[in-house]
């Protein structure tokens, strides 16, 4: 795209958004592609024909699919090969907002804010919660966009390391869960000494501190948002004791739970 081209912005009327673990060896098309569609692949291989071009796609990668392709995916034959994706099924696009994403690059590095929208769209999918499909169109076109916003501005962004995001997603998944050292690093295909090394370099955190801060964030929502006690959020949300999760909201937001409860958090 020529500097100053739009970013792309069209209707998007029904999309859906997956995570699937292929078994090695499965094979996807060849078929026309209709739909507009993001793929981000975790772990393992896809070896992609597009028309007569070939993407050998890599795990941290993530690839544009769009209308009027003949594409044809090789999954690896070696091992499992995990994906999510993003597709637009229904839409109203005009042709030279069409013919713009057509000049794309068709494969670039995911970005820790592309991992975050197919997270939150991931999320909304599996709650299956009613009236939720426009978030869903709008969060869909939020995806197409930042791809763009990445092309044209030449993101360098490194992506995080497959292990970590299969690790990221079992915490956010399990963590109101007692969840150990060696459940996450089973989860991730690699040794605990790997899995913590992988997390300092990715999050600047360890696996267990991600832990904490996502029961901590999670219990924060719930103050501020129901009616549960101190007492029942702790529980929910995976804390030893009312007292350890008051003292670890105290220690990050700088106030009490009940504080939090009163509207004092900005």
């Amino acid at each position: 795209m020529e500097k100053g081209d739009l970013y792309p912005v069209f209707a998007a009327k029904e999309c859906y958004a997956g995570s699937i673990v292929n078994i090695p060896g499965c094979i996807y098309g060849p078929r026309h592609q209709s739909e507009l569609q993001i793929l981000l692949l975790h772990s393992g291989s896809m070896l992609t024909t597009i028309g007569h071009k070939q993407i050998d796609l890599k795990p941290g990668q993530m690839m544009l699919l769009l209308p009027d392709q003949q594409v044809h995916i090789a999954f690896s034959s070696q091992e499992e090969t995990w994906h999510r994706w993003i597709t637009v099924f229904e839409y109203d696009i005009d042709v030279k907002i069409l013919e713009m994403m057509h000049q794309l690059p068709q494969h670039r590095l995911i970005s820790e804010q592309m991992n975050r929208l197919l997270d939150a769209l991931v999320g909304i999918q599996r709650q299956n919660i009613p009236g939720s499909s426009a978030v869903l169109n709008t969060l869909a076109l939020s995806v197409f966009q930042q791809y763009a916003i990445e092309c044209k501005n030449d993101v360098k962004e490194l992506t995080v390391h497959p292990a970590v995001t299969l690790v990221q997603t079992l915490i956010q998944e399990r963590y109101h869960e007692e969840l150990t050292l060696s459940l996450l690093a089973s989860k991730g295909c690699i040794s605990v000494s790997y899995l913590v090394r992988l997390f300092r370099q990715n999050t600047r955190m360890t696996p267990m501190q991600y832990i904490w801060k996502y029961r901590m964030e999670r219990g924060v929502e719930l103050l501020r948002t129901t009616g549960l006690t101190v007492k029942e959020i702790a529980d929910r949300c995976g804390f030893k004791s009312p007292y350890h999760f008051s003292r670890i909201v105290k220690t990050n937001k700088g106030l009490t739970p009940t504080d939090i409860q009163k509207g004092k958090l900005k």
